[in-house]
């Protein structure tokens, strides 16, 4: 059995499992936390048994005072090594941990949405809660389950700066998508969604952005596809995306989990990538690359 016929497979028991907790229950946040559970599950079985793969925060943990100061928001997925670095606080399925401990954060949606909420009273002048446009442009703010997930991975990236946390994976993972995918490349492109969420380095942006026989986009200071190449500008850095094709949807989930694999592996064992079988990236997808300006701070 060839491996896209496994990955084939993979995404019709994810959508199914996805689908059936519907048949008991409308409630939203009920809905949620079992499809949570459901891609826990999932990245569960491409991890070794010395991480551990949970829900929770990360804590900086530095003042005895204040023991919330400089900790992220709650993570969906966290994947974290529990062997070297004991958790602060644990239940099942929930954790506290030390920066140092991370090997990886995802955030999980059934829906990614993504869009402009302006100003209903079609105001001009920016605001707190409408930060962008102004000039001959109705105020408004980047809004939608993107965001919220962008401002989470954002937080917990934030959380590991003080202490140098390297190479965690971090990814935003949804279930659908209900608007072109391009529209993300441009609201970074224009400067705007990172100028609402105060993103100015690499670090602050998830790795990739998966939706489920969708696409799947990587941040990575070189373009993938074109020339491969380092882009020589500090601020700049590339929006690499893969669109499934017709036959071939189950793509986007092969190489969020084959790059899953390799990074976390990479991170927690200094394990070299494997670039055959399962935990390969390779397949027929759509290709698209493009250069935008982080505004401020190193690559």
């Amino acid at each position: 059995m060839s491996a896209s016929k496994f990955y084939k497979l993979e995404q019709q028991r994810l959508f199914l499992e996805a689908e059936k907790i519907s048949l008991f229950t409308n409630h939203g946040p009920t809905i949620g936390a079992y499809r949570e559970g459901v891609l826990r599950d999932y990245i569960k079985r491409f991890m070794p048994s010395s991480l551990k793969v949970t829900s929770g925060f990360v804590s900086v943990n530095k003042n005895h005072a204040d023991l919330i100061e400089g900790q992220s928001r709650q993570v969906d997925i966290l994947i974290c090594d529990t062997d070297q670095y004991v958790p602060l606080l644990e239940v099942d399925g929930f954790s506290v941990i030390r920066p140092e401990s991370l090997r990886g954060c995802v955030e999980v949606k059934s829906s990614l949405t993504f869009y402009k909420n302006r100003n209903p009273e079609g105001s001009i002048e920016t605001s707190e809660a409408y930060p962008l446009g102004g000039g001959y442009t109705t105020a408004y703010r980047w809004a939608g389950t993107l965001v919220d997930a962008l401002e989470n991975i954002k937080h917990c990236a934030d959380a590991c700066e003080s202490r140098k946390t390297e190479g965690y994976f971090s990814s935003i993972l949804a279930f659908d998508s209900t608007f072109e995918t391009r529209k993300i490349y441009e609201a970074l492109d224009s400067g705007s969604l990172q100028a609402q969420l105060g993103i100015n380095h690499l670090r602050q942006l998830p790795i990739s952005i998966c939706v489920l026989s969708k696409f799947i986009t990587f941040f990575f200071e070189i373009d993938m596809f074109e020339s491969g190449k380092q882009y020589p500008i500090e601020h700049e850095t590339f929006y690499n995306e893969m669109t499934a094709v017709k036959g071939s949807e189950e793509y986007p989930l092969q190489f969020f989990s084959a790059y899953l694999y390799n990074q976390v592996g990479y991170s927690h064992s200094k394990r070299p990538a494997e670039s055959e079988g399962i935990h390969a990236g390779i397949g027929s997808v759509g290709i698209w690359s493009h250069h935008f300006d982080l505004c401020s701070g190193d690559l």
